[in-house]
């Protein structure tokens, strides 16, 4: 039964030509190869004139550069290709190791615990304000100023706003 599911499968699928992908991987890892090989001789012929290191390592770091450039740049064109060619939702779901912490533990990562705090301690920090102000800032500004002859210096309003 096995065999005549295969010869169906296979009498419904004809046999076709070798596709130009098959020849284009054998042209690119041909390509590859010789890239490889004449970056070996390069390396060779430097240390057999024995020219300075720097002209190694040059055409090394530009390279790494060039292929970091062109993956970036690779990377955000699919990013974009995949945000106009799907939902908003999809590309959310998609790049959702990417996403801050507190999405994923919104009371612990977001401030707004500290906003609620800061809410009910508001009013007593003003007051702490005033005093601190009042008892220890203004004297030793008004003794500052006075080695300028400058006296009277006080502080009139002190106000910390409203949340």
């Amino acid at each position: 039964m096995a065999s005549d599911e295969k010869k169906m499968v296979s009498a419904s699928k004809p046999a076709l030509p070798p596709s130009s992908e098959e020849n284009g991987n054998v042209f690119s890892m041909m390509y590859r190869f010789f890239k490889k090989v004449s970056i070996v001789g390069v390396v060779y012929l430097v240390g057999y004139m024995q020219w300075s290191v720097a002209w190694l390592i040059g055409p090394v770091i530009l390279s790494v550069l060039r292929d970091q450039w062109r993956k970036e740049n690779e990377y955000r064109r699919n990013l974009a290709k995949a945000a106009a060619s799907s939902s908003e939702k999809d590309v959310v779901l998609a790049k959702l190791d990417d996403l801050p912490a507190w999405v994923f533990f919104p009371d612990v990562e977001r401030a707004e615990w500290l906003n609620r705090i800061l809410l009910q301690v508001w009013p007593n920090v003003n007051s702490y304000a005033r005093i601190l102000l009042k008892e220890s800032i203004e004297p030793a500004v008004a003794e500052s100023l006075a080695n300028y002859k400058l006296t009277g210096f006080k502080f009139e309003r002190m106000i910390l706003g409203t949340i």
